[in-house]
C-alpha cells in the first residue's frame, strides 16, 4: 500500500482526511484518473487472485471512466465499479 495525497476535486467528499492508501499497482492509473477529474471511492488491485478494480463516486464519473475506456466491473455488485488497467503482477486470470 502506497499512501496518496488526495487531489483538491476529492476534498469535498473527504473533508476528515487529506490522503488515502492505494495498493502499489494501481498509484499511477489512480494519478491518471485524479488528473482527469474522476472522484475515486475505492480500489483494489485484486492481489493476483482477482481482477482488480476501480470504483468511482457519481453516475457522472461512470460516464468518464467508459469513454477513457474502461469496463464496468459486472461482478463488484456496486454501481460505477470499473475492472483497472493495471495488472498485478501475479494475475493468472485470463
Amino acid at each position: 500500500m502506497v499512501s496518496m495525497k488526495l487531489p483538491k476535486h476529492m476534498m469535498s467528499y473527504y473533508s476528515t482526511k487529506d490522503s488515502c492508501q492505494v495498493d502499489k499497482c494501481l498509484v499511477e492509473e489512480i494519478n491518471f484518473l485524479w488528473r482527469n477529474s474522476i472522484h475515486t471511492m475505492a480500489c483494489c488491485c485484486g492481489h493476483g487472485k482477482i481482477m482488480g478494480s476501480i470504483c468511482v463516486r457519481t453516475d457522472q464519473d461512470g460516464k468518464k471512466m467508459i469513454e477513457l475506456g474502461y469496463k464496468m466491473f459486472t461482478n463488484a455488485g456496486i454501481n460505477n465499479c470499473f475492472i483497472s488497467k493495471s495488472k498485478h503482477k501475479n494475475l493468472t486470470i485470463t
